[in-house]
């Protein structure tokens, strides 16, 4: 009896149309897939948990825009100044809120001088932003960024002694932060007040303390401090001097007498210039370790607005009184020029941070794909 022939295959069988199994993409893979607002918003929050101290350099360096522009130019880019002050604020309260929400970052932090002083940008920032935006009360923002300076010092001071870390330029940021202090209280509370005057003897002697071994340390060997914040060098000696510029400000008699104040603000005017050429050999000597654009850029944007303010101060009394007139046309370019760099490394940092939001973002597509696989 013959074989009979196989049954051809049905038209309408669903089976025959289907595509082979390992082409097919599995019904649950595309369930796992989060929708696309679920997934940034998920990202976001993953980087504000692990937001790094440096970005506190960021929010300085907008601060420190601020401040320039407004020395600058005090009218005409008032807008642009309370923006930079916003923006600067925006990242001081996020990197706060990244630390509530994991308060053993700090403590872990803390016992490690390399990893703690972003902690001062952190303080300079929260007193500058205040002083810019909230004026009318800046006796609070005074007192209060008195307090956070007086914790963060003693703190990092004992991590540098359990550590045995020398001076160096990243000290700076929290030894120095007690001059902020009186940038911001000088003008609401007055030059007399004990706070402005005793934290401008702080910042006085600390960087009569810090200031010599470091340079002495950085000019000799090239391998310390061999990144960018080696510009962090130039900070004592500058915002000292802007410290004493806003205490005479409010044409008070700082010291003893008139001539006393003219003669301790011009010796801090000169070691203000003075480490800003230490500073400027010291970079060009680590320009092969300092050329990779990193957050560690942030650094250098404050002591070089600091130093501009000086000059913007002390430039034009000195053209009068010595008649030397170039020195005050030159020090608005200088600060033109500063105000350019300061944009473009805060804009590169931005780059920066989008750029870890993305490879985040594709990480964790990634990881949600492989566990459903």
């Amino acid at each position: 009896m013959a074989a009979e022939p196989p049954a051809a295959a049905d038209a309408t069988d669903v089976r025959a149309a289907e595509p082979p199994a390992a082409t097919r993409e599995p019904h649950d893979v595309r369930a796992a897939e989060p929708p696309a607002s679920e997934s940034i918003a998920a990202t976001a929050l993953d980087a504000l948990k692990d937001l790094p101290p440096g970005i506190n350099g960021v929010a300085l360096g907008c601060a420190a825009f601020a401040n320039l522009l407004h020395a600058l130019a005090p009218s005409p880019w008032d807008p642009a100044v309370l923006v930079a002050a916003a923006f600067s604020a925006t990242l001081w309260l996020l990197f706060l809120v990244s630390r509530l929400a994991a308060p053993h970052r700090i403590l872990e932090e803390a016992t490690k001088p390399r990893s703690f002083f972003p902690y001062g940008a952190w303080e300079m920032a929260f007193a500058f932003s205040w002083a810019r935006l909230l004026p009318a009360h800046c006796a609070i923002g005074a007192y209060a960024a008195g307090l956070l300076q007086l914790i963060i010092l003693i703190a990092f001071l004992k991590a540098c002694w359990k550590d045995g870390a020398p001076p160096e330029p990243y000290w700076n940021p929290v030894c120095m932060s007690c001059a902020a202090t009186t940038i911001v209280a000088a003008p609401c509370l007055g030059s007399r007040h004990w706070l402005p005057m005793g934290s401008f003897g702080l910042a006085l002697v600390t960087c009569l303390m810090i200031a010599p071994p470091e340079a002495y340390a950085v000019l000799r060997d090239a391998k310390v401090s061999p990144h960018a914040d080696v510009a962090l060098l130039a900070a004592p000696c500058s915002i000292s001097a802007a410290a004493f510029a806003a205490m005479t400000a409010s044409r008070e008699i700082v010291l003893w007498t008139p001539a006393w104040d003219a003669w301790v603000g011009g010796v801090l005017a000169g070691l203000a210039t003075l480490y800003a050429f230490f500073t400027i050999y010291a970079v060009r000597r680590r320009r092969a370790t300092i050329k990779p654009f990193s957050l560690v850029w942030a650094t250098m944007t404050f002591p070089s607005a600091i130093t501009c303010i000086v000059w913007l101060q002390y430039a034009p009394y000195l053209a009068r009184r010595r008649r030397v007139w170039p020195l005050a046309y030159l020090a608005r370019v200088v600060a033109v020029v500063d105000l350019v760099f300061i944009f473009a490394v805060v804009v590169g940092c931005g780059r920066l941070a989008v750029d870890e939001f993305l490879r985040r973002r594709a990480s964790s597509s990634e990881l949600s794909l492989s566990r459903v696989v």
